[in-house]
């Protein structure tokens, strides 16, 4: 898969997963839920302020093809979504960014 599709996918499911957190925390009533859904978000920032930082494109909303999506019916597999996510894709481009790569002497 080519570097810039991996970075679409992975901007897209950052984009998505964010919007989704948001979205589930106003309908939480449960504290330590809402503590886990903000800190989950306020991860998906800071991989996106990582991924900005390793001049990876930003895709803004326009620019990116509609993408297949999976309905979270709950706030667990919501969270379940959002760590395959970050097991899988963020991982693997991460893996293949340059400024991740270990240093050869």
């Amino acid at each position: 898969m080519p570097k810039t599709t991996k970075e679409e996918e992975v901007q897209a499911g950052l984009s998505l997963l964010s919007q989704a957190m948001l979205a589930a925390h106003g309908h939480v009533t449960s504290r330590a839920t809402r503590q886990h859904l903000e800190t989950a978000h306020s991860n998906l920032r800071s991989i996106a302020q990582i991924l900005k930082s390793l001049n990876m494109q930003e895709i803004g909303s326009s620019d990116s093809q509609p993408r297949r999506t999976f309905a979270a019916r709950s706030v667990d597999e919501l969270l379940r979504v959002h760590t395959n996510f970050l097991r899988g894709k963020v991982k693997l481009l991460l893996s293949a960014a340059e400024a991740c790569r270990p240093e050869r002497s």
